[in-house]
């Protein structure tokens, strides 16, 4: 019984041993990456971009011509190591800041092996929405390595929903996608517009830059705002001056101070740069891309039915569906002022020629859906817009400036720039960080 129990005890004893190497060997291949908070939306939208498409207006009919095999072959999957990882990251070419350390190497690792199959939906994507990216961001002058951002805000996807409602590929939050012009209602919403929230994500991130002049402090106050990282840098700031040690403005040093979701943001960003430069090396496929198409808009003022609209240009639904995901109906109703809608640049021509026809078509409703009526509209000729004297800038508040003095020095009123940005008249106290609204005047 003594013989048997020192056994038993001495099983014990190696189990343990056995099951605490284990963990140390998984712990020193990767570090999981911090940020929980931010690493559980990045997998709800990852959830999201897996899922078999059906009405979101992408097909197989649409992205791919190859039919794929339903039998799984196990491929090799490289593993992570960390001097490969820090030396590939070294040679990346880029304007933003690719920083190396045990955080970005756990994201690595989460897009290369754990997250292999969704990795490999976001590549499929990158064919189609990268070059709307890459035109935008060189017109505003800015560093192209910012198409990545999407991947981590949305995971490619324009219909892309968040708990705190933000949306589309940039993920703007209802006041601020309105800030900058992004039209919402029960028809539309242009944070879902791939053309126009991408113009809008770039106004936003220059304009922030511009205060910042730091490129990971500026992904990391789009992610949760001026105003908090602002307060990051006082703690840290001020935590340096405590020690005795000098302190420099840049993300890693005021890293602890951040929300929880931040600190996960940017190392996801630098991993995801890492990630698609060298895909390839970590056996990632990139197989039946989405196929890129050269746009252009129409604008429509009477009632239109989207799928009879797609059926009489001679497109799939899907597609029309793809290019116009700011539409959130199937049907629009008349408007004196019209909705734009985008087609393939290539049907034009055709849709000019053969518009009366298509229009006419479109507007046909079934008998299931006899209930709708749609009644005449007169349509009157079109006055000439006024010119626009004003020109729209977003103004980030220095530390000390007033409403007052940012009134003055832009040549508006107080009453003004409260009323453009929903603050109340009597206050006229402004955050550090704080971004403002200014129709500021045009010079003749």
């Amino acid at each position: 019984m003594q013989y048997s129990l020192k056994i038993t005890i001495r099983h014990l004893v190696v189990l343990l041993a056995l099951l605490w190497v284990g963990k140390f060997k998984a712990h020193s291949q990767t570090d999981q990456p911090d940020g929980s908070v931010f690493l559980e939306s990045l997998k709800a939208k990852w959830t999201n971009a897996s899922k078999k498409p059906r009405k979101n207006g992408e097909t197989s009919s649409v992205i791919s011509h190859k039919k794929t095999s339903k039998k799984k072959v196990k491929k090799y999957v490289p593993p992570v190591l960390e001097d490969q990882v820090k030396t590939r990251l070294s040679k990346v070419k880029s304007d933003i800041e690719l920083t190396y350390n045990k955080d970005v190497l756990g994201w690595v690792h989460l897009y290369t092996i754990r997250k292999r199959e969704y990795t490999e939906e976001i590549l499929r994507r990158t064919s189609f929405y990268f070059p709307i990216f890459e035109e935008a961001l060189r017109r505003h002058g800015i560093p192209e390595e910012l198409k990545y951002l999407p991947i981590v805000e949305s995971a490619l996807r324009p219909n892309a929903k968040s708990l705190a409602n933000a949306m589309g590929l940039w993920q703007f939050i209802p006041s601020t996608g309105r800030s900058f012009g992004l039209q919402q209602n029960w028809l539309i919403d242009e944070r879902m517009d791939i053309y126009k929230s991408t113009e809008a994500a770039c106004r936003y991130l220059k304009s922030m830059n511009n205060y910042f002049k730091d490129w990971q402090l500026t992904l990391a106050a789009y992610n949760c705002g001026p105003g908090r990282v602002l307060q990051a840098v006082k703690k840290a700031k001020k935590e340096a001056k405590a020690k005795g040690k000098p302190f420099k403005r840049d993300f890693w040093r005021i890293y602890k101070h951040l929300p929880k979701e931040t600190r996960g943001y940017v190392p996801a960003f630098i991993a995801a740069s890492y990630t698609l430069h060298y895909y390839k090396l970590h056996n990632l496929s990139l197989s039946a891309p989405m196929t890129p198409l050269a746009t252009t808009t129409v604008t429509v003022k009477q009632f239109v039915d989207l799928q009879k609209f797609a059926k009489a240009l001679g497109e799939p639904y899907e597609k029309i569906k793809l290019l116009n995901t700011h539409l959130k109906k199937q049907v629009l109703t008349a408007n004196w002022a019209g909705y734009p809608i985008r087609i393939p640049k290539n049907k034009r021509a055709f849709y000019e020629k053969n518009k009366y026809k298509i229009l006419t078509a479109s507007r046909q409703i079934d008998r299931y859906n006899m209930n709708f009526r749609v009644r005449k509209v007169k349509y009157f000729p079109e006055k000439r817009p006024k010119p626009d004297r004003r020109r729209k800038i977003f103004y980030v508040v220095k530390k000390g400036e007033t409403i007052a003095s940012i009134a003055k020095a832009n040549e508006v009123t107080t009453t003004q720039v409260c009323l453009w940005n929903r603050i109340p008249g009597d206050t006229d106290t402004a955050t550090e960080g704080q971004v403002l609204l200014i129709l500021k005047p045009r010079k003749v």
